[in-house]
């Protein structure tokens, strides 16, 4: 019951501070495993906006990605799909 009052705490407030349809800038660290990286990349369409940063050993990279977004619920969404890549660390 909690995890239900947590995400509508957070689709509320998603709501307060957009306005859907808008853009939505998510941001992730994943270890650098090519497959990891592909599982999140395939996440988003094919028109978003990665930008990537490797991290000074290597075995990190960060992820900005910046897509379009319907609603809140698609937020939640995709944080629900991305929490599912083994080590991948949502910011």
């Amino acid at each position: 019951m909690e995890d239900k009052s947590r995400r509508q705490e957070i689709k509320d407030s998603l709501n307060q501070h957009y306005d859907w349809p808008c853009v939505y800038e998510f941001k992730f660290i994943v270890p650098t495993v090519p497959n990891r990286e592909k599982e999140l990349i395939a996440l988003f369409s094919v028109d978003v906006e990665v930008k990537t940063k490797t991290s000074k050993n290597a075995k990190y990279r960060s992820f900005t990605i910046n897509s379009v977004m319907l609603s809140a619920d698609e937020v939640l969404e995709r944080y629900a799909k991305a929490s599912e890549i083994e080590g991948l660390i949502a910011l």
